[in-house]
């Protein structure tokens, strides 16, 4: 009878460990409302590039003028950026992408930005979403507050998530710092340093679908006027 229960509780237990791989399983391989519906957003493919062909153009168009003008503002749509993650990261910035992680896309709603990926690593395959809320405190300092981390259903733990690009994604214009925000909440800090040092990235605002950056320039022409970049109607 003791050998009985005890395999009772053995296959008991298996049963147990089966179902909650099984759930876990199930938990990961969710796939997001919001995400889906940015899948299904995507642009067709001649408009995806031309709206790439527009984020690069503007963008270059600014960096070319930013010694020259007082202030500047400038405004990325979430089509244009999920066109350019579509249309050039792969192309021009692979190296950029970590190992195993695809269909990277974005979504800007108020205050926040949400990011959301496809990952296949050690065998386990999902979707990995966050949400962020990036403010400038200093001039060129970008700190992306994160709200949340989740793969499929599941929260992660952000720093094990992050940490390696954190250390990885640095170069002489730029680099990552991780930290804790004055609500204690984990961020991530983005440092920028412009080959100009007079120029400055001062406001960063997210409403639903635009991210609007403005800062100072060089003024090194007189009389320069504010410069606009990618006016979004609304």
């Amino acid at each position: 009878m003791a050998r009985k229960r005890l395999l009772y509780a053995f296959l008991g237990l298996i049963v147990g460990i089966a179902a909650t791989l099984g759930g876990l399983y199930w938990a990961v391989q969710h796939v997001p409302e919001f995400y889906a519906d940015i899948l299904n957003e995507d642009l067709a493919p001649a408009e995806r590039q031309r709206e790439a062909k527009v984020l690069v153009s503007q963008t270059k168009k600014l960096v070319e003028q930013l010694e020259f003008v007082d202030t500047w503002t400038h405004e990325l749509t979430q089509n244009q950026v999920n066109s350019w993650i579509i249309e050039e990261l792969p192309k021009h910035h692979a190296d950029a992408i970590p190992p195993g992680v695809r269909e990277p896309r974005v979504r800007f709603v108020d205050q926040s930005v949400q990011l959301g990926f496809r990952i296949e690593r050690s065998g386990l395959s999902g979707v990995v979403t966050l949400q962020v809320r990036p403010t400038v405190n200093r001039p060129n300092e970008i700190d992306f507050e994160i709200d949340w981390v989740n793969a499929g259903l599941l929260p992660v733990p952000i720093k094990q998530l992050v940490s390696d690009a954190v250390a990885k994604y640095r170069s002489d214009r730029w680099s990552l710092a991780w930290g804790t925000s004055a609500d204690g909440n984990d961020k991530v800090t983005l440092r920028i340093t412009p080959e100009d040092t007079s120029t400055k990235l001062e406001t960063i605002r997210v409403v639903d679908g635009v991210v609007e950056l403005g800062g100072k320039g060089g003024g090194k022409s007189s009389g320069s006027q504010p410069v606009q970049l990618t006016h979004v109607r609304r």
